[in-house]
């Protein structure tokens, strides 16, 4: 019969004072887990706090007092951001995970066994953490993605009004290049405001003399956001006021939008001039980060950072 060969196995401790943190909207649940602590076997200590800057401080404060140098948290949301640059900023090494590679064996599952579970993944080194890029680069992706958003909220808000004005025939859309430039608000303001046809078009600027007659035309069409089924108690400045809350509702969102594009464009202008290692483009609403020595896991799909 053949001899087995036994080799040494043992699990060997990574991190001696590690910590678990558990993340949810509105609490932090911590685990401090000591190996070998009076020289005795491992010690947990477990602290819930909030999420707010002050609990933050004190979530901090808790874990260097304990000698902490490393934290291990899940990928929750947005919620693990600021808890991960707190311990960042309080010089502990923190560790994002994915929550498929951390899971526990089924069973009783609480927020504390969570919080202990990550403790001992982070002290004996099963996690494997997740690239997060550096600050600035994090900094200006959130601009570039801020950025997408916002050019689409402006077409989603110039498509809907112009959906309403060819729901009804008024194909405005058609005879103007952009139905919210300076034309376009004159005749919109002059439909609210139930001007006549010719008020309407002499407001209209001198190289729209051409399309003064299929303009003209497209006004017999009767908007009926303009022309409601009204109670017959409604006033007719209570019928103004709501057609004309409608246009500017519509209007002041574009230019809200506008307004934050501008925005976002400068702030992103001074990331990339702050950070001179960092070169990027917000052409099409995207952001492709470059620089010199790419991180080993660097990867960058559909413009983005992952």
């Amino acid at each position: 019969m053949q001899n087995d060969h036994f080799v040494p196995d043992a699990m060997h401790v990574a991190v001696p004072r590690a910590a678990g943190v558990d993340v949810h909207k509105m609490q932090l649940t911590a685990a401090v887990r000591v190996y070998g602590l009076d020289g005795g076997d491992a010690q947990a200590s477990i602290r819930i706090f909030g999420t707010d800057p002050p609990a933050l401080k004190e979530f901090t404060g808790w874990l260097n007092s304990h000698g902490v140098t490393s934290a291990v948290m899940e990928g929750t949301g947005v919620y693990w951001i600021a808890p991960f640059r707190a311990l960042e900023d309080a010089g502990i090494s923190p560790q994002l995970v994915h929550a498929q590679h951390v899971r526990q064996i089924k069973g009783r599952k609480t927020d504390i066994q969570d919080a202990v579970w990550l403790a001992r993944v982070c002290q004996f080194g099963l996690a494997r953490p997740s690239y997060v890029p550096p600050r600035e680069f994090s900094e200006l992706r959130q601009q570039c993605r801020c950025r997408r958003k916002v050019v689409a909220d402006r077409a989603r808000i110039r498509n809907r009004l112009k959906k309403t004005l060819d729901h009804d025939g008024l194909r405005l859309g058609g005879l103007l290049s952009d139905l919210l430039g300076l034309n376009g608000r004159r005749i919109l303001d002059g439909l609210v405001q139930r001007h006549s046809v010719e008020r309407i078009l002499k407001k209209l600027t001198w190289h729209m003399r051409d399309k003064l007659e299929p303009i003209a035309r497209t006004f017999e069409a009767e908007l009926s956001i303009l022309t409601p089924v009204w109670p017959s108690s409604t006033s007719n400045e209570t019928k103004a006021e709501q057609s004309q809350y409608f246009i500017d509702s519509h209007v002041a969102l574009r230019k809200s939008a506008g307004s934050r594009f501008a925005v976002q464009e400068g702030e992103a202008g001074r990331l990339r001039e702050a950070n001179g290692g960092l070169g990027g483009t917000l052409g099409g609403g995207r952001c492709l980060l470059r620089s010199s020595a790419p991180p080993p896991r660097q990867s960058v799909r559909q413009g983005r950072w992952d």
